[in-house]
């Protein structure tokens, strides 16, 4: 069964279980439920390096991509011309910051910032972060997004590793009355 992750304890109430579930509510330390979220986002310096190594891949066409692993042990990629002849491929690896997605919750009442994810350090995935991801500060916008009521749902596939942070999927929903958005929603496996 999997638990609420140790970073969000001090946060989660109305805790509801199931096999590979759990879902709750936020509510801030000062007793406040009432949050605006906000996502990380890029500086104007990343979104180019972003664009510039989009621009840099090699163009595929409509061909499907191939690959495998030479007798080096190295992989290597291709496409098919005319069904017979491959044209040998090179992806530039994306800079490393391109797939850190982080959610904060600032409360209304006092403005503490609860990290609802961060990539680096939640969800399975976070076991392969590096050091240069894990000391590279995201930039986050201001954001005038209203206040509301913050709810947080977890699962884990059943074959995987039963340490609460190291779940599978996570999805953040926006509460306003009866009235249940999502906001943030991302597979960590």
């Amino acid at each position: 069964m999997i638990a609420v992750p140790a970073y969000l304890i001090p946060f989660a109430k109305n805790i509801r279980t199931a096999k590979e579930v759990v879902s709750f509510d936020i509510k801030c330390t000062c007793g406040c439920i009432s949050f605006r979220l906000v996502q990380n986002s890029y500086t104007a310096e990343e979104k180019k390096t972003l664009m510039e190594c989009e621009q840099s891949q090699p163009k595929t066409g409509w061909h499907t991509i191939y690959g495998g692993i030479d007798k080096d042990g190295k992989p290597y990629t291709y496409i098919r011309k005319l069904f017979f002849f491959k044209k040998y491929i090179e992806f530039t690896p994306e800079p490393f910051f391109a797939n850190i997605k982080v959610v904060k919750a600032i409360c209304e009442s006092c403005q503490k910032e609860i990290v609802l994810f961060d990539s680096r350090l939640n969800g399975y995935d976070s076991q392969e972060s590096t050091d240069e991801e894990l000391v590279y500060t995201p930039y986050f916008k201001n954001s005038a997004s209203q206040c509301c009521g913050v709810s947080v749902k977890l699962e884990q596939f059943e074959d995987e590793d039963i340490d609460p942070n190291h779940f599978s999927w996570i999805r953040i929903y926006k509460k306003n009355g009866n009235k249940k958005t999502a906001f943030f929603d991302d597979e960590t496996a």
